[in-house]
């Protein structure tokens, strides 16, 4: 199993793939400097075919699940 990414990486990851994306939750605030402690990265994504693949690209490393989607 490979570790779970820290924020930078995931954003940096992402940004280098092109993928449409913004963070939500806690961790945004915690980039927008609120003292919020929370360990969970929330990611909402563009559902388009492209995009979608070029995340699923992207996360395979740390290999990923999505929330709500059977495996």
């Amino acid at each position: 199993m490979t570790a779970e990414p820290s924020l930078d990486v995931l954003l940096g990851v992402l940004r280098r793939a092109n993928v449409d994306f913004v963070l939500i939750g806690g961790l945004a605030a915690v980039a927008y400097g609120s003292a919020r402690a929370t360990f969970d990265i929330d990611v909402v994504y563009a559902r388009n075919d492209g995009n979608v693949k070029r995340l699923v690209d992207a996360l395979s490393p740390y290999t990923p699940t999505l929330a709500l989607v059977p495996r």
